[in-house]
């Protein structure tokens, strides 16, 4: 091969290693942009939720009792919020196996279906304590029906609000006393006390209510005063958009709600 060919090739190859790095480079570049515009896009998603979580707020303090609302913010924002009460569930930790297997019965899956799943919760927190109801669907396929009568939070205080197949799988609760505290619920005019729903129950329905009192005063909460606030912003359309998620625990007070823990996960 004569010069001018060697310097052709070396020409060629030259022009080949600049072209690929040129193309690293901008791969390198796109990337970052890619970066920086999913964090603009987080913090815009975060602003997003906080916004929901502030109208949530707001409106609870006008009066309204609303328990979920979603909004369209504007310039491609968007987000959705939901009210709950965290200790009308059984807490999965401090609930012994008749309790759950009990509460798990009365929605229907089955005698069978029932003790199976509650075998399987205590076998599972027998290592150690269960720190995400999301463990029981991801590591115990945990059907979604039984899910949202369990909770982690408290320390087992069962709330008065809690849906029927909870209280009824307590001890000492009968369909009676159930059916009042939902009654009392509905009219806005909450029992305070065991004493005062023994008061408004017949006797056979006060002699259960009396021999679980004990048991029943240590684990009852009728002051649910505490409830979760989450709130998830999306920045941009779903499915593509990008979302982050608040979750406050909030207190009741007069006129307003009060934060009393935040977490963003």
């Amino acid at each position: 091969m004569t010069k001018h060919g060697f310097a052709l090739m070396a020409v060629l190859w030259t022009i080949a290693a600049l072209t690929g790095a040129l193309a690293a480079w901008m791969g390198i570049l796109r990337m970052g942009d890619r970066a920086s515009r999913n964090r603009i896009g987080l913090a815009r998603a975060r602003w997003a939720a906080e916004a929901c979580a502030e109208i949530a707020r707001g409106r609870r303090a006008e009066g309204s009792t609303e328990d979920y609302g979603s909004e369209a913010l504007g310039d491609g924002l968007s987000c959705r919020w939901r009210l709950e009460n965290p200790f009308a569930a059984l807490n999965v930790n401090q609930s012994d196996s008749a309790t759950i297997e009990r509460a798990f019965a009365l929605t229907g899956v089955g005698p069978g279906s029932a003790t199976m799943w509650a075998h399987r919760i205590v076998r599972f927190r027998a290592g150690q304590a269960i720190e995400s109801i999301a463990q029981l669907e991801e590591e115990i396929h945990l059907p979604a029906e039984l899910v949202a009568l369990l909770t982690v939070e408290g320390r087992g205080a069962v709330s008065v609000n809690a849906p029927p197949a909870v209280l009824l799988a307590l001890s000492g609760l009968s369909r009676e006393a159930v059916s009042v505290l939902a009654a009392r619920r509905e009219a806005r005019r909450p029992l305070g006390s065991l004493d005062e729903l023994g008061g408004l129950l017949s006797r056979a329905g006060r002699e259960s209510l009396a021999r679980e009192y004990a048991h029943l005063s240590g684990t009852l909460d009728f002051q649910p005063s505490v409830l979760r606030l989450t709130a998830t912003g999306t920045a941009g359309k779903p499915p593509h958009g990008l979302t982050e998620t608040l979750d406050l625990l909030v207190t009741e007070q007069p006129g307003r709600l009060a934060i009393i823990r935040r977490r963003l996960p």
